[in-house]
């Protein structure tokens, strides 16, 4: 489990490469209750991705299949672009000829609710509770309503 904060006030890009990927990412917003899942094609047999670096590769297919890139001040005193936060999925690396084509699936969905509720979606597609995500970040369970 990997766990990285995405409010936009710090620039930076985390990725994950096929041997460590699992079909299914998400994001949970403590404030508004929302948990955000993303499921996406993840072939069995691929292991070429796209090295998405912007230079010269030694191995421009040793890429990520999963990146999470966090906005944020590109240095001091300059303003952030967003802010914002993105989960991103790529397909894996393919030489089509004129003709040929390749699908790549990615499906978001953005779940609200109380604790209770997306505690269990959480737990099953994510493999980690509600808890488990808001003590990753300091964050307390909200109070119950009196």
């Amino acid at each position: 489990m990997l766990f990285f904060r995405g409010d936009g006030q710090a620039r930076g890009k985390l990725g994950i490469s096929r041997a460590r990927a699992r079909p299914v990412l998400g994001s949970f917003d403590a404030d508004a209750g929302v948990l955000t899942l993303v499921q996406y094609a993840l072939p069995d047999d691929a292991r070429d991705y796209v090295n998405s670096m912007w230079e010269l590769q030694e191995a421009p297919y040793g890429g990520d299949v999963v990146n999470s890139y966090n906005d944020g001040p590109p240095g001091p005193g300059k303003p952030p672009l967003g802010p914002f936060y993105e989960l991103e999925t790529s397909s894996p690396a393919a030489a089509l000829l004129p003709g040929q084509s390749l699908t790549h699936v990615h499906r978001t969905f953005h779940l609200q609710g109380d604790d209770g509720v997306l505690d269990r979606i959480a737990a099953k597609a994510l493999g980690v509770d509600i808890a488990a995500i808001r003590a990753a970040f300091g964050q307390p369970k909200p109070q119950a309503p009196q």
